[in-house]
């Protein structure tokens, strides 16, 4: 008779757990807090304003341009599709070869 009772406890204990067990707990999440950003703006070029879309790391402070695809003839003459892209926006012209440490610098 015990075994009986002592498993119809378990069991029922165990049928509570399952039905009343720890829920996680939805999170809210902040928009804020991102670490990127989505920056739409319009910009005066060439008389009209045109519309694009930036991407800001908003720890390291890095901003990249989004460039939609486009088609194109390559030098050879064949027609191919450039694809969307995140183009970065730095100050100054890369150079081969050059470390990205040597890019901050500013020309004297």
């Amino acid at each position: 008779m015990d075994r009986k009772l002592w498993l119809l406890a378990v069991l029922v204990v165990g049928l509570i757990l399952v039905a009343f067990g720890q829920k996680p707990t939805p999170r809210a999440e902040s928009v804020a807090g991102s670490r990127y950003q989505l920056i739409p703006v319009q910009v005066w070029e060439s008389g009209e304003t045109t519309a694009k879309m930036f991407l800001i790391d908003t720890q390291d402070g890095k901003v990249w341009r989004y460039q939609t695809g486009a088609p194109t003839v390559t030098p050879s003459g064949d027609k191919t599709w450039v694809p969307d892209a995140l183009i970065s926006v730095g100050f100054g012209v890369p150079v081969m070869g050059q470390s990205s440490a040597d890019m901050k610098k500013l020309p004297e």
